[in-house]
Protein backbone atom coordinates (compact mmCIF):
# COMPACT_ATOMS: atom_id res chain seq x y z
CA UNK A 1 0.00 0.00 0.00
CA UNK A 2 2.62 2.19 1.09
CA UNK A 3 4.88 1.35 -2.22
CA UNK A 4 1.99 1.68 -4.57
CA UNK A 5 1.23 5.47 -3.19
CA UNK A 6 4.83 6.55 -3.24
CA UNK A 7 5.51 5.44 -6.41
CA UNK A 8 1.80 6.79 -8.02
CA UNK A 9 3.65 9.98 -6.70
CA UNK A 10 6.38 9.77 -8.48
CA UNK A 11 4.54 8.77 -11.47
CA UNK A 12 1.98 11.95 -11.48
CA UNK A 13 4.80 14.28 -10.08
CA UNK A 14 5.08 16.03 -13.50
CA UNK A 15 1.39 16.33 -14.49
CA UNK A 16 0.36 17.78 -10.67
CA UNK A 17 3.47 19.70 -9.57
CA UNK A 18 5.57 20.11 -12.99
CA UNK A 19 8.63 18.47 -10.43
CA UNK A 20 10.79 15.53 -11.02
CA UNK A 21 11.73 13.36 -7.55
CA UNK A 22 15.46 12.85 -8.36
CA UNK A 23 16.40 11.91 -5.23
CA UNK A 24 14.36 9.51 -2.68
CA UNK A 25 14.82 9.44 1.35
CA UNK A 26 14.61 6.01 1.90
CA UNK A 27 14.01 4.74 5.83
CA UNK A 28 15.43 1.70 5.29
CA UNK A 29 12.37 -0.68 2.87
CA UNK A 30 13.95 -1.21 -0.32
CA UNK A 31 10.84 -2.67 -1.76
CA UNK A 32 9.91 1.25 -2.04
CA UNK A 33 12.22 2.19 -3.89
CA UNK A 34 12.83 -1.52 -5.80
CA UNK A 35 8.92 -0.19 -7.10
CA UNK A 36 9.81 3.44 -7.75
CA UNK A 37 12.59 1.85 -10.11
CA UNK A 38 10.97 -0.69 -11.91
CA UNK A 39 8.00 1.82 -12.81
CA UNK A 40 10.35 4.28 -14.40
CA UNK A 41 9.00 7.26 -13.99
CA UNK A 42 11.39 9.67 -15.87
CA UNK A 43 12.73 7.62 -18.44
CA UNK A 44 16.19 9.73 -18.55
CA UNK A 45 16.68 10.61 -15.28
CA UNK A 46 18.13 8.47 -12.47
CA UNK A 47 16.64 8.55 -8.98
CA UNK A 48 19.14 8.74 -6.09
CA UNK A 49 18.68 6.59 -2.91
CA UNK A 50 19.69 8.17 0.55
CA UNK A 51 19.31 6.36 3.59
CA UNK A 52 17.77 8.57 6.14
CA UNK A 53 19.88 9.71 8.96
CA UNK A 54 17.95 9.44 11.69
CA UNK A 55 17.07 5.62 10.51
CA UNK A 56 20.72 4.72 9.99
CA UNK A 57 21.51 6.01 13.92
CA UNK A 58 18.67 4.15 15.26
CA UNK A 59 19.33 0.71 13.66
CA UNK A 60 22.84 1.10 14.42
CA UNK A 61 22.16 1.82 18.39
CA UNK A 62 19.40 -1.10 18.02
CA UNK A 63 22.00 -3.71 17.03
CA UNK A 64 24.90 -2.66 19.05
CA UNK A 65 21.93 -3.49 22.00
CA UNK A 66 21.29 -6.43 21.11
CA UNK A 67 25.36 -7.54 21.09
CA UNK A 68 24.88 -6.58 24.66
CA UNK A 69 22.65 -8.69 25.17
CA UNK A 70 24.61 -11.70 24.20
CA UNK A 71 24.04 -14.62 26.21
CA UNK A 72 27.79 -16.11 27.61
CA UNK A 73 30.20 -15.60 30.76
CA UNK A 74 31.26 -12.01 29.45
CA UNK A 75 31.36 -10.22 32.62
CA UNK A 76 31.11 -6.44 32.60
CA UNK A 77 31.82 -6.69 29.28
CA UNK A 78 28.01 -6.46 28.41
CA UNK A 79 27.16 -3.31 30.95
CA UNK A 80 30.38 -1.94 29.41
CA UNK A 81 29.42 -2.15 25.99
CA UNK A 82 25.45 -1.06 26.84
CA UNK A 83 26.82 1.92 28.61
CA UNK A 84 28.76 3.29 25.54
CA UNK A 85 26.12 3.33 23.22
CA UNK A 86 25.52 6.70 23.33
CA UNK A 87 29.38 7.45 22.81
CA UNK A 88 29.34 5.38 19.75
CA UNK A 89 26.36 7.07 17.92
CA UNK A 90 28.18 10.18 18.97
CA UNK A 91 31.46 9.24 17.50
CA UNK A 92 29.64 8.58 14.04
CA UNK A 93 28.19 12.17 13.81
CA UNK A 94 30.91 14.27 14.80
CA UNK A 95 32.97 11.79 12.59
CA UNK A 96 30.11 13.07 9.61
CA UNK A 97 30.11 16.69 10.53
CA UNK A 98 34.03 17.00 10.44
CA UNK A 99 34.42 15.50 6.92
CA UNK A 100 31.27 17.50 5.91
CA UNK A 101 33.21 20.52 6.71
CA UNK A 102 36.21 19.56 4.66
CA UNK A 103 36.91 21.20 1.34
CA UNK A 104 37.03 17.85 -0.41
CA UNK A 105 35.16 15.96 -2.72
CA UNK A 106 32.53 13.90 -2.33
CA UNK A 107 34.52 10.83 -3.66
CA UNK A 108 37.63 11.99 -0.36
CA UNK A 109 35.18 12.48 2.17
CA UNK A 110 33.15 9.05 1.26
CA UNK A 111 36.51 7.12 1.67
CA UNK A 112 37.94 8.98 4.91
CA UNK A 113 34.49 8.70 6.57
CA UNK A 114 34.89 4.98 6.53
CA UNK A 115 38.20 5.39 7.73
CA UNK A 116 36.77 6.95 10.57
CA UNK A 117 34.27 4.32 10.85
CA UNK A 118 36.27 1.87 11.15
CA UNK A 119 38.03 3.24 14.00
CA UNK A 120 35.15 3.89 15.96
CA UNK A 121 35.21 1.06 18.03
CA UNK A 122 38.77 1.05 18.93
CA UNK A 123 38.27 4.57 20.12
CA UNK A 124 35.39 4.54 22.34
CA UNK A 125 36.82 1.23 23.66
CA UNK A 126 39.90 3.06 25.00
CA UNK A 127 42.90 1.09 22.29
CA UNK A 128 42.95 4.39 20.05
CA UNK A 129 44.32 2.28 17.62
CA UNK A 130 44.35 4.93 14.33
CA UNK A 131 43.35 8.10 16.65
CA UNK A 132 46.65 9.80 15.96
CA UNK A 133 46.87 8.77 12.08
CA UNK A 134 43.45 10.28 12.03
CA UNK A 135 44.17 12.83 13.99
CA UNK A 136 40.76 14.80 14.95
CA UNK A 137 39.24 12.08 17.07
CA UNK A 138 42.18 12.71 19.90
CA UNK A 139 45.39 12.41 20.48
CA UNK A 140 45.67 8.32 20.83
CA UNK A 141 47.07 8.37 24.37
CA UNK A 142 44.73 6.69 26.97
CA UNK A 143 42.85 9.02 29.30
CA UNK A 144 43.13 9.14 33.01
CA UNK A 145 41.35 5.90 34.71
CA UNK A 146 40.80 5.03 31.08
CA UNK A 147 40.58 1.44 30.56
CA UNK A 148 41.42 -0.86 27.35
CA UNK A 149 38.11 -3.19 26.64
CA UNK A 150 39.15 -4.11 23.46
CA UNK A 151 41.66 -7.60 24.01
CA UNK A 152 38.59 -8.77 25.92
CA UNK A 153 35.95 -7.57 23.33
CA UNK A 154 38.59 -9.78 20.98
CA UNK A 155 39.03 -12.06 23.16
CA UNK A 156 34.89 -13.49 23.57
CA UNK A 157 34.37 -12.24 19.86
CA UNK A 158 32.10 -9.11 20.76
CA UNK A 159 34.88 -6.60 19.00
CA UNK A 160 34.21 -8.50 15.31
CA UNK A 161 30.28 -8.15 16.18
CA UNK A 162 30.75 -4.17 16.81
CA UNK A 163 32.73 -3.60 13.96
CA UNK A 164 30.43 -5.55 11.36
CA UNK A 165 27.84 -2.94 12.82
CA UNK A 166 30.40 -0.26 11.94
CA UNK A 167 31.15 -2.09 8.60
CA UNK A 168 27.09 -1.92 7.50
CA UNK A 169 27.26 1.84 8.48
CA UNK A 170 30.19 2.36 6.50
CA UNK A 171 28.31 1.22 3.26
CA UNK A 172 25.77 4.24 3.83
CA UNK A 173 28.72 6.70 4.06
CA UNK A 174 27.41 9.00 1.26
CA UNK A 175 23.95 8.95 2.71
CA UNK A 176 25.32 9.81 6.22
CA UNK A 177 27.58 12.63 4.61
CA UNK A 178 23.73 13.75 2.39
CA UNK A 179 22.43 14.08 6.02
CA UNK A 180 19.04 14.01 4.88
CA UNK A 181 16.24 12.85 6.96
CA UNK A 182 12.25 12.37 6.78
CA UNK A 183 11.42 14.23 9.60
CA UNK A 184 8.68 16.50 7.75
CA UNK A 185 6.68 13.47 6.86
CA UNK A 186 6.55 11.76 9.79
CA UNK A 187 5.28 14.88 11.27
CA UNK A 188 3.12 15.98 8.50
CA UNK A 189 1.86 12.13 8.26
CA UNK A 190 1.35 12.61 12.57
CA UNK A 191 -1.29 15.54 11.64
CA UNK A 192 -2.86 13.77 8.61
CA UNK A 193 -3.32 10.56 11.59
CA UNK A 194 -5.10 13.53 14.14
CA UNK A 195 -7.57 14.90 11.27
CA UNK A 196 -8.53 11.20 10.04
CA UNK A 197 -8.55 9.32 13.34
CA UNK A 198 -6.20 7.18 13.12
CA UNK A 199 -6.84 3.49 12.27
CA UNK A 200 -9.89 3.81 14.60
CA UNK A 201 -12.87 5.26 12.08
CA UNK A 202 -12.98 4.84 7.95
CA UNK A 203 -13.20 8.08 6.84
CA UNK A 204 -12.28 7.17 3.43
CA UNK A 205 -15.49 7.53 1.61
CA UNK A 206 -17.26 10.16 -0.36
CA UNK A 207 -13.88 12.68 -0.61
CA UNK A 208 -13.64 12.61 2.92
CA UNK A 209 -10.36 11.31 3.36
CA UNK A 210 -9.03 14.07 0.60
CA UNK A 211 -10.75 16.75 2.88
CA UNK A 212 -9.10 15.98 5.60
CA UNK A 213 -6.04 15.50 4.36
CA UNK A 214 -5.89 19.01 2.98
CA UNK A 215 -6.97 20.06 6.61
CA UNK A 216 -4.24 18.22 7.55
CA UNK A 217 -2.14 20.66 4.92
CA UNK A 218 -3.22 23.76 6.58
CA UNK A 219 -2.85 22.94 9.94
CA UNK A 220 0.79 21.55 9.16
CA UNK A 221 2.13 24.63 6.68
CA UNK A 222 0.26 27.78 8.60
CA UNK A 223 0.58 26.13 12.51
CA UNK A 224 -3.12 27.66 13.26
CA UNK A 225 -5.61 25.45 14.76
CA UNK A 226 -8.55 24.59 12.11
CA UNK A 227 -10.84 27.13 13.72
CA UNK A 228 -8.81 30.37 12.04
CA UNK A 229 -9.93 28.21 8.45
CA UNK A 230 -13.72 28.55 9.75
CA UNK A 231 -13.11 32.42 10.66
CA UNK A 232 -12.09 32.63 7.19
CA UNK A 233 -14.91 31.30 5.50
CA UNK A 234 -17.23 32.87 7.62
CA UNK A 235 -18.74 29.67 9.10
CA UNK A 236 -18.68 28.54 13.09
CA UNK A 237 -16.46 25.54 13.91
CA UNK A 238 -18.06 22.67 16.34
CA UNK A 239 -18.20 22.62 19.66
CA UNK A 240 -16.23 19.93 20.16
CA UNK A 241 -12.99 21.42 17.78
CA UNK A 242 -13.21 24.49 19.92
CA UNK A 243 -12.88 22.41 23.19
CA UNK A 244 -9.85 20.64 21.53
CA UNK A 245 -8.08 23.53 20.36
CA UNK A 246 -8.73 25.53 23.88
CA UNK A 247 -6.87 22.50 25.86
CA UNK A 248 -4.06 22.36 23.63
CA UNK A 249 -3.47 26.00 23.93
CA UNK A 250 -3.18 25.47 27.10
CA UNK A 251 -1.13 22.34 27.08
CA UNK A 252 1.24 24.46 24.88
CA UNK A 253 1.35 27.72 27.59
CA UNK A 254 2.45 25.15 29.97
CA UNK A 255 4.95 23.69 28.36
CA UNK A 256 6.15 26.85 27.38
CA UNK A 257 6.17 28.18 30.60
CA UNK A 258 8.00 25.20 31.75
CA UNK A 259 10.73 25.77 29.49
CA UNK A 260 10.81 29.03 30.51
Amino acid sequence: MEADAITEGFKRSIEKHGIIYSTFIADGDSSVYKKIIESNPYPNVFIEKIECRNHLLRNLATKIKEIAKTKGRFGKLRNIIGSRILRIRTAVTKAVKHRNEEHTSMREKIIALKKDLENVISHVFGEHKDCVQIGYFCDGSQKENEENYVPDLKKFGLYEKLQNVLKQMSWNARSLLQDKDSNRVETFNSVISKHTGGKRVNYGLKGSYEARCNAAVVSFNTSEPLSRLSDALGTKPGQNALIFEEKKGNTNKKITRQKT
